[in-house]
């Protein structure tokens, strides 16, 4: 593997890195990939937009093969590369198996629906695989998503607790003026029996 090679792998894996960072700021799980031709130019990039689009499968990688194929009529799949930031999972890898993809370099593993290697292994008798490039910057993004998220998620949590507690001072508050009210009907209903009582004594009386 020559230092030209790893120096070409890296600059397009950097590519990678960019489209993930453009994911992150949309609120999208970090991945991004860019296909490369034999003649060492881009294809197509693409970035997850699952959240955007509201669809679970604008992975990375299809919106990526999509642009492709609206771009050029016959593209040469076996001679092109996949850069990915993250191990394709298993829809994306067998899409990839679908084209004819030549090989493809990620960055760090998909441990939970990875098809590459780490679940299945849909590449084996499909296309050259390898991994680790820009594997730390992959896993910092996903890191920054998921610290994010987490973030949100106890903002959601506080805020609910704060809804709850409004509610019950509400209600309290209901209660209390309830219980304020009924008082003073009793009070009200118990002078308007002493007054009766009053006029039935002095008519009595009469």
């Amino acid at each position: 593997h020559s230092l030209v090679m790893m120096m070409r792998e890296l600059m397009w894996m950097e590519r990678a890195i960019e489209e993930a960072k453009k994911a992150l700021q949309c609120g999208e799980v970090p991945v991004g990939c860019i296909f490369v031709s034999e003649k060492n130019l881009e294809i197509a990039c693409g970035h997850n937009e699952t959240n955007e689009t509201l669809n679970p499968t604008r992975h990375a990688e299809l919106v990526a093969i999509d642009k492709a194929i609206s771009k050029y009529d016959n593209i040469d799949w076996k001679r092109c590369e996949l850069y990915v930031t993250c191990e394709p999972c298993i829809m994306c890898a067998s899409a990839l198996a679908q084209i004819g993809i030549g090989r493809i370099y990620f960055g760090c593993r998909n441990d939970k629906f990875g098809g590459c290697g780490s679940i299945l292994s849909i590449h084996n008798d499909n296309y050259e695989c390898h991994e680790g490039f820009c594997k730390d910057e992959a896993i910092c993004l996903f890191q920054q998503f998921y610290a994010r998220d987490n973030s949100r998620i106890t903002e959601q949590s506080v805020s609910s607790a704060d809804l709850r507690r409004r509610k019950r001072r509400r209600k309290q508050q209901q209660l209390l003026q309830y219980s304020t009210t009924s008082r003073d009907e009793n009070e009200s209903d118990e002078e308007l029996n002493r007054s009766n009582d009053d006029f039935s004594s002095q008519k009595g009386a009469r």
